[in-house]
């Protein structure tokens, strides 16, 4: 009979890869060897340290003596005397580094330097503050190996424009939150080399932004503008670009701007669309997408046959985000998407008669999650056992009765499920989250998150209850953490 030590170690880390932090650390207190499998390479390619200034001196020590080997770091301060410490880190980790995240109110060029310098390897840098200069004349260093640039919170304009060029000449990817002048101007910059662009533009902008012709390589975009006074302007964004395979457009389309869009982008795999100021005679040019996987519809619907003569066999990713519609919409849904196996609904209209809808026409659905869905009564779980194959359920911020699961049917092949937000809609009790195993025998994972009413004993007696499922309520974030990662939609907001 083969033991589990027995087993190969390319297998032992393959089984690690599957583990959580948390897990992997309670799994590598078996053995040296087991300790040493389950922070190799592969496994933590996906954890981020995540590391703060105001550790303790003990806390400080413990980190640095650790002998992991971390691929993504995120350092936070607020305090200039922090940087020496955050310099220790870099020196313990940064020669493995791929990705850095700096969290702060305002990074200098000097720190900014001082910090890339000790990640030679570092391929994607996010800076989560302001670049300011402050009169600095310092002779920059050329940072080739970034190619990922992301800043979360606008910077001041003279510094966009000199600093970044300066320092990272080779981005391919750029991610901006406040399309200032400089902003657009950086654009401008990497625009013929650019393959990824995520921006959020301000109405100011959107002229100057619509101008630039040299965004023709891109293959990923992820775009945001306010209602145009004129679509002229939108049309003559997109009118350049042939390459697209991933757009997240959340901006308003009009009837022009989509039809091109679908005659340009016919490769296009994930598409994100705000649908508001279509038409459905305009809306059926979608079917030109052949090759269309993850498809997110955003705005509202009132014409009831929107869906209608429109087939899309490829899709298998379907996200309705604040889509407010009626029962007519949902009618021709099952024809829409034949082949979809992940559904995603956030919208505050939806209630039981679309759900109804859904589970009778939609029944190879292995994936379901229901967002600030409010309209959905205790009786409408109960619609869900026609769903025979699924998998994966999501119920946040709904309102659930303490007596809801022992009604619910048993949904033969459900493992996991996730139920939260009740920020939102304080209803989830302990005795709501008790009758889960009960309503859902064969789980293997269950997460319960942000039910402020359920305590931690309730969550003690699950982890005793279901050694075999994985139980989580978000907490204080540890040291290291996971990378947080959309519930089972990863590839939906790209």
């Amino acid at each position: 009979m083969v033991k589990i030590r027995d087993l190969p170690e390319e297998v032992l880390v393959l089984i690690f890869s599957y583990l959580k932090l948390r897990e992997r650390k309670t799994a590598a207190r078996v053995s040296r060897q087991w300790h040493r499998l389950a922070f190799t390479d592969r496994p933590m390619r996906t954890i981020v340290l995540h590391v703060v200034d105001y550790l303790n001196q003990k806390e400080r020590k413990i980190l640095l003596k650790s002998n992991r080997c971390y691929r993504n770091l995120t350092l936070e301060w607020t305090e200039a005397s922090s940087v020496p410490f955050l310099l220790e880190v870099l020196d313990k980790f940064g020669t493995e580094l791929h990705s850095l995240k700096l969290a702060t109110y305002v990074v200098t060029p000097p720190i900014l330097v001082r910090f890339l310098l000790k990640a030679p390897s570092l391929r994607q840098l996010m800076v989560e503050g302001s670049v300011c200069n402050e009169d600095c004349d310092m002779v920059l260093p050329v940072f080739k190996g970034i190619r990922a640039l992301e800043m979360t919170q606008r910077g001041f304009e003279s510094e966009l424009c000199d600093v970044i060029p300066a320092l990272f000449p080779n981005l391919v990817s750029l991610d901006l939150v406040g399309a200032e002048d400089a902003a657009i101007d950086l654009i401008g910059f990497y625009g013929k080399q650019l393959k990824f662009l995520h921006v959020l533009l301000e109405f100011s902008q959107f002229q100057r932004f619509s101008n630039l012709n040299c965004l023709t390589g891109l293959e990923r975009m992820h775009v945001f503008w306010p209602q145009p006074s004129d679509f002229r302007q939108v049309f003559s964004v997109f009118e350049q670009m042939d390459a697209i395979q991933s757009a997240s457009l959340t901006g308003p389309v009009n009837e022009a701007t989509f039809d091109l869009i679908c005659r340009r982008w016919k490769n296009i795999t994930s598409l994100c669309v705000n649908v508001q100021s279509l038409k459905a005679a305009s809306f059926r040019n979608i079917a030109a997408f052949k090759k269309l996987k993850v498809l997110k519809l955003q705005g509202s619907i009132r014409d009831s046959n929107f869906l209608k003569d429109v087939q899309l066999p490829t899709v298998t990713h379907l996200v309705l985000d604040g889509i407010s519609t009626n029962c007519g919409f949902y009618n021709h849904m099952s024809t829409f998407v034949p082949n979809v196996w992940m559904l995603k609904i956030y919208d505050h209209t939806f209630e039981n008669a679309q759900l109804r809808l859904i589970t009778k026409t939609m029944t190879s659905l292995r994936v379901l999650s229901l967002d600030y869905c409010y309209q959905i009564k205790d009786e409408g779980f109960q619609l869900l056992n026609n769903l025979t194959n699924l998998l994966e359920l999501r119920c946040w911020s709904i309102s659930i009765s303490e007596n809801a699961f022992i009604r619910f049917p048993k949904c033969p092949n459900l493992r996991t499920f996730s139920v939260g937000g009740s920020g939102w809609v304080p209803y989830i009790t302990n005795k709501t989250v008790l009758d889960i195993p009960k309503a859902f025998p064969h789980l293997r994972e269950l997460h319960v998150v942000d039910c402020f009413k359920v305590d931690e004993d309730t969550i003690y007696t699950l982890q005793e209850s279901m050694r075999k499922c994985a139980v989580v309520r978000l907490e204080k974030p540890e040291l290291d953490r996971e990378v947080e990662a959309v519930w089972g939609w990863n590839h939906c907001d790209k």
